[in-house]
């Protein structure tokens, strides 16, 4: 651990600043992580060697605390004076502190190391073991070696594991609507399974299924989703993330069901594989066309061969997915403009944007709500707090009746004063062995036992008063955290619900925008009546933009 200006950098823990909650905090999580190790089923050889680990970083952040601590009491005693109120509290911590991190270092000393963990299990196989002693020590350096280390190695690996696992599958469920806990269990069974079968880790697989969560996959399809952009990402030159994000977007626009990912996608590979373009150009090509296309009345399959075609003659997608766009408005338009039924598709939309509209607001109070509901000065934080308060005053009170000076210990010391008294004066008026003495003597050594006992009793409720104190922190803390979690997904709401209401007044713009002048002109490119080009757009619309795109090249 070493100190960098006003910064503190701690091995294995990353960056900290000179924040003294930042470093209480650090304690909690390595301690949080403590405790979750031990709670586990991992193996023995595991479960020490990471909790060697864990400790050794909460005892470092411990001693980082304790070094902010003193510099605070420096600033303190010189602001206010060393004996003010305000340095005795900062005294106060330190001291806590210190004991805290003695109580760490006490842990850290008692737990055992893997060779001794073998050890002691040997030592249960009794005599048996004996007979084989010499061969045993023979091999004992090839065991530490080439085996016991290699062990505890892959527990540490295996547990590490799992717990990225476990955080990768929280992440899941925070972007997956879905009360039934079953279907995460479902949903982790399925990524073990997947992950057998594609090569992929199961982070990278539970990584797509929280990006098709962000992009309104439901529960049910999840799996069929990142099982199909699983072997995307393997067979083509497609990578998870973006196979994810363009096909589900893909089928949010085009409003293709979630169930025919496999179908979309094996369209992807076909024409990948059979024209002079990639698997990749053709999805990015797609995505840009996917808008205007559905406006356009072209199903999936249609925008696909429109994107090949584009991207097999070395046709930009972003130039030519803006000039296509461009193209498909235009003659949406002009259409537009002699269709009887504009005015109705006008007015959905116009009731599309004022839905968006309505559920951007409640979104924005959902937002404001729980922000006010987190960080300190929210109910469940105060409430917190003040038990925190409560905590620490009995801890202080505790602490000022403990100890040889408490009320308790006091009146067990003065009856103790007295039979020691009366014990003298026996010895002196009766003698040493008379049965007096002896009396005088045993109350002497009741009032000692009551003493030793005031002083235990003392000492044990002063420990379970701290134990109060540190629960009732981390209720404080987690009140916070809960906040903080909840400000985050009512803002992802939020930004969804803005998306949402910028793409209903894009759509309504591309209806009400429109001219019918241009009309003619798209038809005569086309080799048609006016008549003639509307009804191909209406009823079969990739022959009308073949037509007009061979008109182009005439």
């Amino acid at each position: 651990m070493e100190s960098i200006g006003a910064k503190v950098y701690i091995d294995g823990a990353g960056e900290f600043t000179n924040d003294i909650s930042t470093m209480i905090q650090a304690t909690k999580t390595f301690k949080s992580e403590l405790d979750a190790i031990n709670k586990s089923d991992l193996n023995p050889f595991a479960k020490a060697s990471l909790s060697k680990s864990a400790l050794t970083k909460e005892i470092e952040a411990q001693e980082q605390k304790i070094v902010l601590l003193k510099e605070k009491l420096e600033e303190t005693a010189e602001k206010y004076g060393e004996n003010s109120t305000q340095a005795m509290k900062v005294t106060e911590q330190i001291e806590k502190a210190n004991a805290a991190l003695s109580t760490m270092k006490e842990q850290l000393d008692n737990i055992k190391n893997p060779v001794q963990i073998i050890g002691d299990q040997i030592k249960g196989w009794g005599d048996d073991i004996q007979k084989f002693g010499q061969q045993i020590s023979k091999y004992g350096d090839w065991m530490t070696t080439r085996v016991t280390t290699p062990i505890v190695g892959a527990f540490t690996a295996s547990a590490k594991e799992a717990i990225d696992f476990e955080s990768a599958m929280a992440g899941v469920q925070k972007t997956v609507d879905e009360t039934d806990t079953t279907k995460y269990e479902d949903l982790a069974d399925s990524i073990k399974e997947m992950s057998g079968v594609t090569g992929l880790a199961k982070q990278e697989l539970a990584g797509i299924m929280e990006i098709g969560g962000q992009l309104g996959i439901t529960a049910d399809n999840l799996s069929d989703f990142s099982r199909t952009i699983a072997d995307l990402s393997v067979s083509t030159n497609l990578s998870a993330e973006s196979a994810a994000t363009d096909l589900a977007r893909f089928m949010n626009i085009t409003g293709d069901s979630q169930k025919d990912i496999n179908r979309l996608a094996s369209s992807v590979v076909a024409l990948g594989n059979n024209f002079a373009t990639s698997e990749a150009e053709i999805l990015e090509m797609s995505t840009r066309l996917a808008s205007a296309g559905t406006i356009a009345g072209l199903s999936a399959p249609e925008v696909f061969a429109l994107a090949t075609a584009m991207s097999s003659v070395g046709i930009n997608a972003e130039a030519g997915g803006t000039a296509m766009t461009q193209t498909f408005t235009a003659i949406e338009k002009a259409v537009s403009g002699i269709d009887d039924k504009l005015a109705e598709k006008v007015a959905k939309a116009e009731k599309k944007v004022a839905d968006k509209t309505f559920a951007l607001e409640k979104a924005q109070a959902k937002y404001n709500q729980a922000l006010e509901k987190s960080g300190p000065s929210s109910i469940a934080a105060q409430k917190a707090l003040n038990n925190l308060e409560k905590a620490q005053a009995n801890y202080n009170n505790i602490l000022a009746q403990s100890g040889e000076s408490g009320f308790a210990a006091q009146k067990a010391m003065d009856s103790l004063e007295k039979a020691q008294s009366k014990y003298n004066q026996a010895v002196q008026k009766y003698g040493e062995n008379s049965e007096q003495a002896y009396q005088a003597l045993q109350n002497v050594e009741t009032a000692q036992k009551k003493y030793d006992e005031a002083l235990t009793k003392t000492s044990t409720n002063a420990q379970k008063a701290l134990q109060d104190v540190e629960n009732a922190q981390l209720k404080y803390d987690e009140a916070i955290a809960n906040g903080s979690n909840k400000a985050e997904l009512a803002a992802i709401d939020l930004q969804k619900a803005e998306n949402d209401l910028a793409d209903a007044q894009k759509t309504l713009a591309l209806l009400t925008d429109g001219s019918t002048s241009d009309l003619q002109k798209f038809a005569d490119v086309a080799g048609m009546t006016a008549d003639q080009f509307t009804a191909a757009w209406r009823n079969d619309p990739m022959s009308a933009i073949t037509a007009f795109i061979q008109g182009l090249s005439q």
